[in-house]
């Protein structure tokens, strides 16, 4: 191990001081590339000590962070008091400048940030490329050059199974057939896509994003793939499917509470004061909150360190947030304590109109029809009410609709032409004009002559149904017919289903006592301002989406969007993607089936479709390459993603990469040998985050003024003839560059010379950000001299979070419609079971397979599983940090004393726990406390390391540095459950693709 507070010259590998002519060392004019001492950090104006200001990555919050630097070397990483997140302060003017803060200013930074430096430095840290000498996971490498790792994964070369082919020659725009697949039919009528497609890029957290979706469709390959669906894919798809932004085409789901100003808080299965992002700002607004006599309530079954500081602690049974959400809707209902308002009035000019002293800014659905047999919106024309014929026929593209006639239709509004919906903000006799195509997220379609033209959405006033434009108010309940086809109203939808049980029901299914539902629903009602939030604990389970939905509603109806204490968004500046000079675009099937309906000639599929998730499926992609389903592939690169370990029920990952015919080739970018990196084929090492440039970080919806912090290199050496930056460790390369260089060699299109148009050349990561960057909001580039590159970012004022005319709400704010009802996942059928998606909200069970199996676990297995993170790790990729192990080496498991006790078990007893998946286990420690719900056990998901540094490798025979001390704890993760119908495929949530981070039920014996 290495010693405190300081560097052993023998633990680390020195780092080659030698630059090439003409490069700078970034943070200072000369000295050679070194490494801290230990000493205390000197104050900024002595010593040559220089500031850069960059974004952290210590955890995905993206705080911005000021590094100092001497001599090269960083030596101290603190917070940007420019950064909103790291600091409350007010600007002079509407934007931040660099004079509104003293030199002296601070910021704060969690210990996860500071110890970015000893990421940064770490002696683990992969140095050279690798590639593969012995069997996957043996641990035998060969160090070689980047020249040769490029050569050989752009053509071809030899592993010890044999020859493999390189990129080269995987990509083609051939259909994929039989020869690739053994699954065509499953394949929808346009087929599976080129056979580029069997290149799979799978990325963690991507904060480059926009250059690796660049290089997959220069390459063709439509499998450009996230980790969403282990990060927050019910959140997201729930919010999605709630704030469905019709004027922009694009639902968003990027909001939080408006803490400063909010009254009453209640958090669903979230802990922001310790996992939240970002974990700063949030700490410091529940503080302030509960100071100035606002109340939380949290609801988990964990006492966790906001629960400490909350007026209310309730211990639900994990997987029943929903429930408990619909128990709070009825009673709201029940009670005329919602805002019938905000929910009466259909479209933005009524919502903006003042009517008896109230207006809004958002608007809802709640009044609008639906056709309770076809489950969809009723329009115009199906009630009978209004509806034109095209009189020319209208291509895709089309800007003006000629029709036979106008009349009765409104001046401006949104129309409907088959599936497609159609923005207009003008309109003579017989023409539409200013046409908005594909709106609501629809597809803009070839429309032929007599097509009908009408208006989408209905509503009832005065006892008709009307055009939901025409009035300003309508009504909020109505169940009965229009035009002979059975109708009700979205809110009657909703309440309907509330109402299949009481509120005393719904406490039942909660396992809360009487009344604690009506207590915190009453409260609620009555605080000025009341909002609730949710996240990990209330989406990570099989039925997250509709537990996401439920909570983001309980904000609708209380009408608190884009108010001042309510539920916001947070905006932020940003670049933009440099200029595609070759038009590139991808098609087919991804390989996760994430967004994707099943249209096979099959009636039921092999496996899985999503097709309302609106993320990708990353647990579904390395089990789908093992059996080559949908087809098979060639080529697996990964970056930043570490599937061995972070994926629930990783087993299967990792039986799947160990399969050199499933998966002939992994080539994977990381900073340390991970369990995804031993069983690659080629290592390549990345730079960490103090090395990179990334698009702008922002504040995540928890800032809600305009704000982004850039990412940047502090230190490493930057040639400004070449554009050409080498690492600290010099023998490695930005990710970045790897795929630039590939994508030169393989001649993509729009890379290298005039890769973004005459005269824009993309060689190298500078010129592909310095486009980026000043395409968007930062004009200048990366040019060192522009103002918000000595801050750090461009920032709104921080303290003007109200608009200043009408300071009742948020200056940013959403401005859209609010959705009870989606009409996509009314719509659509999980392909396994044939039943369709509810278009709102239902309470449904936990534990519920996605083929519909209810899980019964064996005898023995009768506690449940909670996972929760720790302020002081992120995931599990910062245990192997030696700063942040000081703090915890190893997790325990929380068991509650009744639990303890049935078991004879004592505080720090070493401990198994077990599924009947994992029958081995895993071993730890028991913590032993009241502060867990009884029948209920929880493990951080931070440890349990398999690799990261633990184990011992070999590169040309020589040992390669490790620290065995890294892999301690329980992996929570390990202790997840398989689908049943699907050995291979942790619990997923068949609506939004989420990976289930809760395990129905586990052993836990003494040892």
């Amino acid at each position: 191990m290495e010693p405190q507070g300081g560097w052993s010259r023998r633990q680390f590998i020195q780092i080659s001081s030698a630059v090439a002519g003409g490069a700078t060392v970034l943070g200072t004019g000369a000295a050679a590339i070194g490494v801290p001492t230990g000493q205390h950090a000197p104050d900024p104006q002595v010593g040559g000590i220089k500031i850069l200001r960059s974004a952290c990555m210590m955890c995905n919050a993206g705080c911005g962070i000021q590094v100092k630097v001497q001599n090269g070397i960083a030596i101290k990483i603190d917070g940007n008091p420019y950064c909103p997140q790291s600091n409350e302060y007010a600007s002079a003017g509407k934007d931040v400048v660099e004079s509104d803060l003293a030199p002296t200013a601070l910021g704060t930074l969690c210990a996860r940030g500071q110890a970015g430096l000893k990421t940064l430095y770490d002696p683990l840290r992969l140095q050279h490329p690798l590639k593969r000498m012995g069997q996957r996971g043996a641990g035998q490498w060969q160090t070689i050059s980047w020249d040769q790792a490029i050569a050989e994964i752009c053509y071809g070369g030899q592993l010890p199974e044999g020859p493999f082919e390189g990129l080269a020659a995987i990509r083609s725009t051939a259909p994929i057939s039989a020869a690739e697949s053994k699954y065509m039919d499953e394949a929808p009528s346009t087929g599976f896509g080129p056979r580029s497609n069997q290149l799979v890029m799978v990325s963690g957290r991507n904060q480059n994003s926009d250059l690796t979706k660049r290089f997959m469709d220069a390459f063709g390959s439509i499998n450009h793939l996230d980790h969403t669906s282990i990060c927050n894919a019910a959140y997201k798809t729930g919010g999605y499917h709630t704030f469905t932004n019709p004027k922009k085409a694009k639902g968003t789901y990027n909001f939080k509470p408006i803490l400063e100003n909010a009254t009453y808080v209640v958090l669903f299965g979230t802990n922001p004061v310790e996992a939240n992002v970002p974990t700063n700002t949030f700490g410091r607004l529940v503080a302030s909150m509960v100071k100035n006599g606002g109340k939380i309530v949290v609801v988990d079954p964990r006492f966790s360190n906001t629960a400490a500081k909350a007026h209310r602690w309730v211990p639900i049974k994990p997987g029943y947030e929903g429930a408990f959400a619909f128990g709070m809707m009825r009673w709201l209902i029940d009670n005329g304590k919602i805002d019938v308002d905000f929910l009466t009035r259909p479209h933005e000019d009524a919502a903006k109109k003042v009517i008896n002293g109230k207006q809004h800014y958002s608007w809802s659905d709640a009044t609008y029809l639906i056709d309770t047999a076809k489950h969809v919106r009723l329009d115009s024309a199906q009630a009978g009410v209004l509806w034109a014929n095209l009189t020319m026929a209208a291509g895709k593209a089309e800007t003006v609709l000629t029709v036979t006639s106008t009349a009765g239709f409104p001046s401006k509004g949104t129309l409907k032409i088959g599936s497609e919906l159609i923005t207009y903000t003008g309109k003579t006799d017989t023409t539409f004009t200013g046409l908005g195509r594909g709106a609501s997220g629809t597809t803009a379609a070839d429309a032929a002559l007599d097509a009908q033209i009408s208006i989408p959405w209905m509503v009832i006033s005065g006892g008709q149904a009307v055009p939901y434009n025409t009035v300003d108010q309508a009504d909020l309940e109505f169940v009965g017919k229009v035009n002979n086809i059975d109708c009700e109203t979205s809110f009657s939808m909703l309440a309907d289903e509330v109402s299949l049980k009481t509120v005393d029901e719904y406490e039942t299914l909660c396992g809360l006592e009487v009344g604690t539902i009506a207590t915190v629903s009453s409260e609620f009602a009555s605080a000025k301002a009341p909002v609730a939030d949710m996240y990990r604990g209330a989406q990570s389970t099989t039925n997250g989406y509709y537990n996401c939905r439920a909570i983001f509603l309980l904000n609708g109806l209380m009408g608190n969007v884009d108010r001042i204490g309510g539920f916001a968004m947070g905006p932020r500046f940003n670049g933009a993607e440099p200029a595609r000079p070759v038009t590139t675009s991808t098609s087919g099937v991804k390989l996760d089936r994430g967004k994707t309906k099943y249209a096979g000639t099959k009636p039921k599929p092999t496996r899985q479709w999503y097709p309302i998730a609106e993320v990708g499926i990353t647990q579904e992609i390395l089990p789908s390459a093992k059996i080559g389903y949908p087809y098979a592939i060639k080529a697996l690169m990964t970056f930043t993603h570490n599937s061995a370990q972070t994926i629930p029920f990783p087993q299967s990952q990792v039986a799947a990469l160990v399969d050199t015919k499933a998966i002939p080739l992994h080539i994977c970018s990381t900073i340390f040998m991970d369990e995804t990196a031993a069983l690659a084929d080629y290592v390549l090492p990345d730079g960490m985050y103090l090395e990179k440039w990334a698009s702008p970080m922002a504040g995540y919806p928890t800032i809600h003024t305009k704000a982004s912090t850039i990412r940047r290199p502090v230190v490493g050496t930057f040639d400004p003839i070449t554009k050409h930056y080498i690492p600290a460790f010099p023998d490695t390369m930005l990710f970045d560059d790897v795929l630039i260089r590939i994508a030169v060699e393989l001649g993509l299109p729009n890379f290298g010379l005039n890769g973004a148009g005459a005269g824009k050349d993309i060689f190298t990561a500078w010129q592909y950000y310095n486009l980026f960057f000043s395409g968007g909001d930062y004009t200048q580039g990366l040019d060192e001299k522009a103002d918000y590159m000595r801050m750090g970012g461009k920032r709104q004022n921080p303290a003007e979070i109200a608009d200043p005319a009408n300071p009742a709400f948020a200056l940013n704010r959403y401005g859209d419609r609010v959705d009870i009802f989606y009409e996509k996942a009314a719509a659509s059928k999980n392909a396994l079971t044939g039943k369709y998606f509810s278009g709102v909200p239902i309470f449904e069970e936990p534990g519920i397979a996605m083929d519909g199996t209810k899980l019964v676990p064996p005898a023995g297995y009768d506690l449940t599983l909670i996972t929760f993170k720790r302020g002081w790790h992120t995931q599990s990729r910062t245990s192997s940090n030696e700063w942040l192990a000081e703090i915890e080496r190893a997790n325990r498991l929380w068991i509650n004393s009744v639990d303890a006790k049935a078991r004879g078990i004592t505080n720090g007893d070493r401990v198994r726990v077990s599924t009947p998946a994992h029958t081995t286990g895993e071993v730890g420690r028991a913590y032993v406390t009241e502060e867990i719900r009884p029948g209920v056990v929880g493990v951080s998901a931070h440890f349990g390391r398999r690799e990261a540094g633990s184990k011992q490798h070999m590169a040309d025979g020589q040992p390669m540095p490790h620290n065995a001390n890294i892999g301690g704890g329980l992996s929570a993760n390990h202790l997840m459950w398989p689908e049943p119908a699907f050995p291979d495929l942790c619990l997923t949530d068949a609506a939004s693709g989420m990976a289930a981070f809760l395990s129905p039920s586990v052993k836990v014996e003494k040892l």
